[in-house]
């Protein structure tokens, strides 16, 4: 295995939706048997098992923008905890990382020119390729250019 490169395997967004849709029943179970130990256990171990076979096809390169989402989540999630326990300070707070990490996720998806990422992201056949274990396209250019660039941005030393 490449490092870097995006792990996938047959009918593996079926299997995530299965999966998700197990954790939906056995939440709606554990609200209205109002808990159990082994319920919440299975919930638990299930969204582990789900959050990792939801990132393991995401390419290393792809990775930072994955993880900017996963930030926002915490976030959303902390705003959403502000508002069960009527706690106005972990409302704004939750509020203002949900909303910069989804911001950092859409300008970070732009500029490597991808799709924005969803809870089921993983590389699509829509995808631009890549040159190779993750790298971007190269763009063919000279020295010279380049060099003239810097010397003309370049503030003049005064004497």
């Amino acid at each position: 295995m490449d490092a870097g490169t995006p792990i996938t395997w047959p009918l593996q967004h079926e299997i995530n939706g299965v999966l998700l849709g197990a954790l939906v029943g056995i939440g709606l179970a554990i609200t209205l048997l109002h808990g159990g130990a082994v319920l919440i256990i299975v919930f638990a171990v299930g969204a582990l098992i789900l959050g990792v076979l939801s990132v393991l096809p995401v390419g290393g390169a792809d990775m930072p923008v994955i993880i900017a989402l996963l930030n926002s989540f915490t976030g959303i999630a902390a705003a959403v905890t502000g508002f069960v326990l009527g706690n106005d300070a972990l409302i704004v707070a939750g509020a203002l990382v949900g909303a910069s990490g989804s911001i950092l996720t859409m300008l970070m998806s732009k500029a490597m020119n991808r799709p924005s990422p969803t809870s089921s992201s993983a590389p699509s056949a829509s995808w631009p390729r890549t040159a190779g274990r993750g790298q971007a396209p190269s763009t063919a250019t000279s020295v010279r250019p380049t060099s003239k660039t810097w010397r003309c941005s370049s503030p003049t030393p005064s004497r």
